[in-house]
């Protein structure tokens, strides 16, 4: 769903003066404009097997304040624009004249998530603009939910009380069109939000939710939907921490260096506060998937395991390796140094012979690195995301082993994709993911690595430093194992 907005202003930034546009005495104005920007809209094709054509218009959304909304002439008013007004006035009387085109709130989160609601579930909107006044232009601002704007300049200083948030525009906008309509009076802008890959992310949460499919799956309700993918260019945006809700970096880099060394026992990462394995190695958890002989915090020959020592002989009482198996992880990074165009830079945690000594089969199961212009990028695939706990992390981690491959090949870093196929949300993380698809993406920050090292083996917690990360509070979640 992409947001519009559209502000005419004067070169003071003045926007209104006693709730009037005071260059109208001047026969200076840009209704017309706006007019045509928010009436064309394409059809909505509602044609059944009947043969009968139900096509018609979709519907525009423009979004108000109340002040803005009683100034509008009634010419703005047809049968394809409809209104959302934004005010703090719970008792405010819209005029019948309008009543039947104006849907009221007062929280502007409650707006926002009505909008996407009617957008993927009725189809029967085609544009939205937010039109003012000043305060409301600030809200969808600051929350990062105004894709383009269209600004109409006025070269000449009015009195005004209400300005315009230029700020807001120049630090999260930049300018792709100017166009002077007159040489005297005024001149035409368009401004696009810059990129952001969170943004993505967000989109993602919102696709699956309000269009997913609603399923009992093995562990829960969950709604789904086949085929997603992430992407993040890491010179040009920084380490993929998503900053809508803050993130475990502990548990991100402790749970890798655990993976990269092959270890097993979920017990070594409870002991360093970090529980993402814990509900899958309970005594309760192993008796109830036929792994009783296992001791508690035995995970069995999951990721890790499989990239270090992929099909070897696991005993389950040691927590290791009864043989040595095939050490992937240890033969991309010296393929990486003897034939870095090589295609065969593949990792594979999917292994079916293993898969019953498994306390959880892997959900990201291959990744494949690629040296592209002096810069080490990665894809990997993963069968199942759960994507409000389980992907950020992935995306976190599958980048710092990322960094550590570069590190320990001589590379910087470029692309990391995640290609996913089951990606669902959980029914009873619905809240905070609501939650966080209305928050404003921050910027990444970026990931030192302090130390190089040669072995796998020897990397260690230290040897990564986090800058710069500002995040917005965290959204806690049950894991659903």
């Amino acid at each position: 769903m992409n947001i519009s907005a559209i502000a005419c202003f004067s070169n003071n930034f003045g926007l209104s003066m006693n709730n009037e546009l005071p260059w109208l005495q001047d026969k200076i104005g840009d209704l017309e404009y706006v007019r045509v920007l928010t009436t064309m809209s394409k059809t909505q094709s509602n044609s059944s097997g009947s043969g009968v054509d139900t096509t018609k218009l979709k519907k525009n959304i423009l979004i108000v304040g109340r002040k803005t909304l009683e100034t509008l002439p009634l010419s703005m008013v047809n049968s394809n624009r409809e209104f959302y007004l934004l005010s703090r006035n719970q008792n405010y009387t819209i005029s019948p004249i309008v009543k039947d085109k104006v849907t009221a709130f007062t929280n502007p989160k409650d707006l926002y998530m009505s909008l996407l609601n009617r957008y993927y579930k009725s189809g029967d909107i085609d544009k939205i603009f937010v039109f003012g006044g000043a305060e409301v232009y600030k809200i969808f601002l600051e929350n990062g939910w105004i894709h383009t704007f269209y600004i109409t300049r006025i070269f000449k200083d009015y009195e005004c009380d209400t300005f315009f948030p230029i700020s807001l525009v120049e630090n999260d906008f930049e300018l792709v069109s100017s166009t002077e309509i007159d040489s005297k009076f005024r001149k035409f802008e368009i401004w696009n939000r810059r990129e952001h890959p969170e943004y993505n992310y967000l989109q993602l949460l919102e696709k699956v939710y309000f269009t997913g499919e609603k399923r009992m799956t093995r562990n829960a309700e969950t709604y789904s939907m086949f085929g997603a993918n992430v992407e993040f260019d890491i010179e040009k945006y920084g380490f993929p921490l998503l900053t809508t809700k803050k993130m475990f970096t502990k548990g991100i880099i402790k749970e890798l260096l655990w993976f990269i060394k092959g270890h097993t026992n979920a017990n070594e990462l409870i002991k360093d506060g970090v529980n993402i394995w814990t509900g899958n190695t309970t005594r309760e958890f192993l008796d109830s998937i036929s792994l009783s002989h296992y001791p508690e915090g035995c995970a069995g020959p999951i990721y890790g395991y499989q990239w270090r020592h992929f099909n070897a002989p696991y005993d389950s009482n040691m927590m290791i390796h009864k043989e040595n198996g095939i050490d992937q992880l240890m033969n991309i990074i010296q393929e990486i140094k003897k034939s870095p165009t090589s295609r065969r830079l593949v990792m594979s945690g999917w292994n079916p012979t293993q898969m019953p000594e498994m306390c959880l089969p892997p959900c990201h199961v291959l990744y494949q690195f690629y040296v592209d212009n002096g810069k080490l990028c990665c894809q990997m695939y993963q069968r199942s995301a759960d994507l409000f706990l389980g992907l950020p992390f992935n995306i976190a981690s599958t980048t710092l082993l990322t960094y550590i491959i570069a590190s320990m090949t001589n590379y910087d870093v470029g692309r990391v994709r995640i290609c996913i196929g089951d990606a669902h949300i959980y029914s009873e993380h619905i809240p905070n993911i609501l939650e966080q698809i209305t928050r404003k993406p921050l910027d990444f920050p970026k990931l030192i690595v302090k130390n190089k090292r040669e072995s796998l083996e020897d990397w260690l917690y230290e040897d990564f430093s986090i800058e710069n990360y500002i995040s917005h509070e965290a959204l806690k979640s049950k894991m659903i194992a």
